[in-house]
């Protein structure tokens, strides 16, 4: 556990670096290659890394702002039921469907 939570430190204060351009293309390249790393580490030991973006309105300092770019990352362990493999694509949708539908 101490790995992941490394990484997900390590992540944390890249995006603010990059976030502030506080960094040059070099520095980029570097924190790429250590996160790439990371990644496969992680993989080997069997855990899956997943990201989703999306924009939103966020406060800050009592202020609302507007279409706030917005990143959460998830680390699953490889046999987590919340991971949908694509052999497995169909028969989720399916199953979700007729959870969805009226009865």
């Amino acid at each position: 556990m101490h790995y992941i939570a490394s990484f997900l430190q390590n992540l944390q204060e890249y995006g603010e670096l990059i976030a502030m351009g506080a960094i040059e293309i070099s520095q980029k390249i570097s924190i790429g290659t250590e996160l790439t790393s990371y990644l496969k580490n992680l993989e080997a030991r069997d855990f899956y890394v997943f990201g989703e973006r999306f924009f939103g309105n966020i406060i800050h300092e009592g202020q609302i702002l507007n279409n706030w770019a917005v990143g959460n990352i998830y680390v699953k362990k490889k046999e987590s039921t919340d991971i949908v493999y694509p052999e497995q694509l169909f028969d989720f949708i399916m199953n979700k469907a007729s959870e969805d539908s009226p009865k």
